[in-house]
């Protein structure tokens, strides 16, 4: 009884855990764009890190036993590979944290497998998806309806050049909503709208059918106002695909008038949606997508094998961009990305995982199941949607959206165990419990000396120009360095503070010190531009 309350306690922080990454890079914007997403995946990671350790603990205490979906072991694999490629990546510290966020998730899965024993508990993971979805699309709306024609009657040019997310609501009208881009907020509604289909399809209560009925159009007017092709393209083929399933089981014959009208409409509003699109001109994007890929195709080239290393893209195609409107993070395309940063290992071993996926839907997709049809196929259109999106997107590798598909692929394993118990399945023995008790433990410790590192860094880069706070600014700098010795950025930023000290008292040895600091940052590429600016002012000062 005592295990089973504490299974509670894991469901419910397991929520507010999927409710703190919707609000936890807004809350951090005092630290910059930048800083609210590194200090925010790290902060997630820890969190995460320590709620399964808690779990694994509670597990080992109460000698329960822990299952591993084979499918697990290949995607660990995965993260084993993006992990060793931080020893060649041409930008470490991006794969590093990147990697912490990926294992974060990773070890996630293996406890929501453990924890979602059941129908009931899956429906709940379902309803917080459901209440992120909902928070997400009314403050979307409410934007649309209430900040855009403020903003379209207001707006000048200093106003868009000093605020990015104005500028965009103002030349796209697409609001950048809580989840700061439209492209990833709707690649999150394409997971979250087939979830609440499914819940009030799958029910005998008028009053669920009528609440999810309501969520559903609510979902579908936040994805429709966003004008996201890629997006409704993707839940489109989703439904289709699953739909001619649907059509052979013989106990819904009388549903499929109701199937092909949903299927229609869906690809009635995508023409809309193209049609609307089109009409902002500077909107069409296909130009640059295919730009991007084309730096994905160098890269791949260059390191067919190996690749450049995990999460790196936006650093090693910046050799080929132009411009900075050539310039991206992202390839989108989610699987050139991952070919072009881990190579033909990497993109072999993530295909290997989707097979596993494809396997565990096929063993629960059967007419064995047919209670629990519309759970089933609203939980696969919401992965199949996503996959597909990824054609054309980034949001399996965005760590705003990226975190709730591992949670939905989490809750497929969950199924496939509750109806198809340890098929394809290791129970892990005492040993190995602990083996992997102390592996998160160490995790949950490090990721959290990684975000002290990135919390020290952007609480000091306001002070590096004022005479005041340089010397905190200086000592914290330090600190972030010693706790983060694979970031070279802490030393660049000491250059520039020593860079600073010179102009203040002209005493050159401050500038010896700040030539000293930036040439320690030489083996980092992702600094290069900003290196080689402050080795420039150091050496025209050394001149005068």
């Amino acid at each position: 009884m005592r295990s089973k309350n504490l299974d509670i306690m894991f469901i419910a922080l397991t929520g507010l855990l999927l409710l703190a990454r919707l609000f936890i890079e807004c809350s951090l914007k005092t630290f910059g764009a930048l800083g609210a997403v590194k200090i925010g995946n790290l902060l997630i990671s820890v969190a995460a890190f320590v709620l399964v350790s808690m779990y694994f603990l509670k597990k080992t205490i109460f000698k329960e036993k822990i299952i591993v979906p084979k499918g697990w072991i290949v995607l660990a694999l995965f993260g084993i590979i993006c992990t060793l490629s931080i020893f060649y990546s041409i930008d470490a510290p991006s794969s590093l944290s990147s990697a912490i966020y990926l294992w974060s998730c990773i070890f996630l899965i293996v406890m929501l497998v453990n924890l979602l024993d059941s129908i009931k508990r899956i429906k709940v993971i379902f309803l917080f998806f459901i209440a992120v979805g909902l928070i997400a699309s009314v403050e979307a709306i409410g934007e649309y309806f209430f900040q855009l024609p403020w903003y379209l009657a207001h707006a000048n040019p200093q106003m868009l050049e000093g605020h990015r997310d104005v500028a965009q609501l103002v030349q796209t009208h697409r609001t950048p909503t809580l989840f700061m881009w439209p492209n990833t907020f709707c690649g999150f509604l394409i997971m979250v709208l087939p979830l609440a289909a499914a819940l009030g399809l799958g029910t005998q209560k008028l009053s669920t059918k009528l609440r999810m009925g309501v969520l559903c159009v609510i979902f579908l007017y936040a994805l429709f106002i966003e004008l996201s092709i890629s997006c409704w393209l993707s839940l489109f083929l989703a439904t289709l695909i699953f739909s001619f399933y649907l059509m052979q089981d013989m106990k819904v014959t009388q549903l499929k008038s109701w199937v092909m009208m949903t299927v229609s409409a869906l690809g009635l509003i995508l023409t809309v949606v193209v049609i609307k699109k089109f009409n902002f001109s500077h909107m069409n994007s296909f130009s640059s997508r295919m730009q991007f890929l084309n730096h994905a195709y160098y890269l791949i080239k260059n390191h067919p094998f190996i690749g450049n290393g995990w999460d790196s893209f936006g650093t090693a195609s910046a050799a080929y961009a132009k411009d900075i409107n050539g310039w991206t993070n992202y390839a989108h395309n989610s699987y050139v990305q991952i070919f072009s940063e881990l190579g033909l290992y990497g993109i072999v071993n993530f295909t290997l995982f989707l097979v596993c996926l494809w396997k565990a839907a096929r063993l629960i997709l059967t007419p064995k199941y047919h209670e629990h049809r519309w759970l089933i196929l609203g939980l696969l259109i919401a992965i199949s949607s996503c996959l597909i999106d990824n054609c054309f997107s980034y949001t399996m590798l965005k760590a705003s959206t990226a975190f709730y598909w591992w949670v939905l692929v989490a809750v497929l394993f969950s199924l496939k165990e509750f109806f198809e118990p340890l098929t394809g399945s290791l129970i892990l023995s005492f040993r190995l419990k602990l083996v992997l008790v102390a592996t998160v433990i160490f995790l949950s410790s490090f990721s959290y000396t990684l975000m002290a590192a990135e919390y020290d860094y952007f609480i000091a880069l306001p002070d590096i120009h004022s005479n005041i706070n340089q010397q905190e600014a200086l000592r914290l700098f330090q600190e972030g360095g010693r706790l983060n010795p694979w970031d070279k950025k802490f030393e660049l930023a000491q250059a520039v503070v020593y860079e600073e000290m010179f102009y203040q008292t002209r005493d050159k040895s401050f500038l010896n010190k700040a030539h000293e600091m930036a040439l320690m940052t030489m083996g980092q590429a992702s600094l290069g531009a900003e290196r080689q600016a402050v080795l420039d002012r150091v050496d025209a000062n050394e001149k005068s």
